[in-house]
């Protein structure tokens, strides 16, 4: 959500910058399609980041590149908070994110079930036939996995 909104509110303030005014509906039309296309290229699709691209373009001011990421912490942070709140939140298990990088406690795989990736390694299921290259790059997300965890803590 937050790089797909950051992406959006920039390029939208940009284009609005860099194309004259009379053609702003080309600018809104553009914000939105390069928008997307940025959205993909960088795997972040969160597709409300159109409709911020417009307003960007209409607001045209750097300042609202600020606003957006505070009001998209602020509904990332309610969310959270709504979520973990116990007796309200209809939320099956009424924990979310349930874990952030690692499961706390994990079995191996039932039969038939894909794969585990926890702190411990890479548990592949008794249904499911693993080569060689396909474990290493198993292995190899492990090792960013932690790597991740050992920069966050």
């Amino acid at each position: 959500m937050f790089p797909s909104q950051l992406l959006a509110a920039a390029v939208g303030v940009g284009l609005s910058r860099s194309i004259p005014l009379s053609l702003h509906w080309l600018a809104t039309a553009l914000s939105v399609g390069l928008t997307a296309l940025l959205m993909q290229v960088t795997h972040c699709v969160y597709p409300p980041a159109g409709a911020t691209a417009v307003l960007a373009v209409l607001d045209g001011r750097w300042g609202f590149v600020g606003r957006v990421m505070v009001s998209t912490a602020v509904v990332a942070a309610v969310g959270c908070l709504w979520v973990n709140l116990p007796g309200i939140s209809k939320w099956e298990g009424n924990r979310w994110p349930v874990w952030w990088v690692w499961q706390d406690e994990v079995s191996a795989p039932a039969k038939g079930q894909g794969l585990v990736i926890t702190r411990d390694g890479v548990m592949v299921g008794d249904g499911l036939e693993v080569s060689v290259e396909e474990r290493w790059v198993l292995e190899k997300l492990w090792e960013r996995m932690r790597l991740l965890e050992k920069e966050n803590v």
